[in-house]
């Protein structure tokens, strides 16, 4: 059975982008910065917020370019089969990076904060069949799971910064620049790195029914800046910058601060749900484009490759290692990742005001 593409709207495409980039920001990227830049991080992140206009504005034209084609068939018509080939594969190990440190991620807290007893191969198995089978099936399937999950994981988010309004004490932002610039730059490198993952608006062009617009743009980095700066401020007021600084998942930690009036507490389970929908719809998605970048139609041969990504999620999972060295690993990550994610924007923004013009004329590819 061929898999075949159906299109969607743009608001689930939107809300499916969230829920991914969002679980990278909200939760990944939070105790990095916190690392680098203390009490400055909340000023760390508004700085590299000022500084995406800028990405917009370079972004814009290839989104433009792209119209609704498909990413590899607007490579191959503008730049070629072997520039073609470069980019879907530096694309291809980017998303499986970002596919399986998630899941992994994943399995480690549940198991270090929920499941103690619960063993790893179960956990991931479970983790990686479901993004498997949410992969052969399609984006748009993704995209419609998103539409679901993301109102009520908001809705969540929106509840444990109410119910913790009267902990927070916002003199612990003050005074700014405590320790002079440099932390502040280090700790806005981290937040580049989580940011410039807007960049896969070039690989949903090719599965939307209308091209994205500018203020799509606006939009949707607005709230993933939103979400960055949330969680930091939060745990920034709530324990202050010392304590902050050594919380592994800033997150969830405030969660288990929730107490409404006198026996409402212990709901951090609501945690979970958070987390297990961004990691669900992150990892399932960068397969999904995995196998749609290598032009794979065929479900039976889709859901092979969802089980080889899949049995190397499981087999990680087991492997012990200490939780530092996975921290270690996007402390180092991310830097790199947003080095290479700039190469390849400033590459689609050569191909787009350089590469040749296909048979189709832009306004037709875009469909304005």
């Amino acid at each position: 059975m061929e898999y075949e593409l159906i299109r969607i709207g743009r608001v689930p495409c939107i809300m499916m982008i969230l829920l991914s980039i969002g679980l990278m920001n909200h939760v990944m990227i939070a105790p990095m910065v916190l690392n680098q830049a203390g009490r400055d991080s909340w000023l760390a992140v508004i700085l590299t917020a000022a500084l995406l206009p800028l990405w917009i504005l370079l972004f814009r034209p290839v989104i433009r370019a792209i119209g609704t084609q498909a990413l590899p068939a607007w490579l191959e018509e503008r730049a070629g089969k072997a520039a073609k080939g470069i980019v879907i594969a530096v694309l291809c190990a980017l998303l499986a990076m970002i596919a399986i440190p998630t899941a992994l991620d994943t399995v480690q807290w549940a198991e270090s904060m929920y499941l103690p007893n619960t063993p790893p191969f179960a956990l991931s198995f479970v983790l990686a069949a479901l993004c498997a089978i949410g992969a052969v099936l399609g984006i748009h399937v993704i995209a419609y799971v998103s539409c679901l999950l993301l109102p009520v994981v908001s809705t969540l988010g929106f509840f444990v910064s109410g119910a913790n309004m009267h902990r927070k004490d916002y003199s612990q932002l003050l005074p700014i620049l405590e320790h002079g610039w440099s932390p502040v730059l280090s700790g806005m490198v981290m937040v580049a790195g989580g940011f410039i993952e807007l960049s896969l608006f070039a690989l949903f062009q090719g599965y939307v029914d209308k091209p994205f617009r500018t203020h799509h743009l606006f939009v949707t980095a607005g709230i993933v800046v939103i979400l960055t700066l949330g969680p930091i401020i939060g745990i920034l007021t709530e324990f202050g910058p010392y304590e902050a600084v050594i919380q592994r998942y800033p997150a969830f930690i405030q969660w288990r601060l929730v107490q409404i009036g006198k026996y409402f507490e212990h709901v951090d389970f609501f945690a979970m749900f958070q987390w297990i929908s961004g990691s669900y719809v992150r990892t399932a998605c960068s397969m999904a484009l995995i196998m749609d970048l290598l032009a794979i139609k065929n479900r039976i041969k889709r859901g092979i490759l969802g089980g080889v990504i899949g049995i190397v999620i499981v087999v990680m999972s087991i492997i012990p290692f200490d939780d530092s060295i996975e921290y270690r690993f996007y402390e180092r990550y991310t830097p790199i990742m947003l080095c290479v994610f700039l190469g390849l924007m400033l590459l689609l923004a050569l191909i787009a005001a350089f590469g040749r013009k296909g048979e189709t004329s832009h306004d037709a590819s875009n469909g304005a």
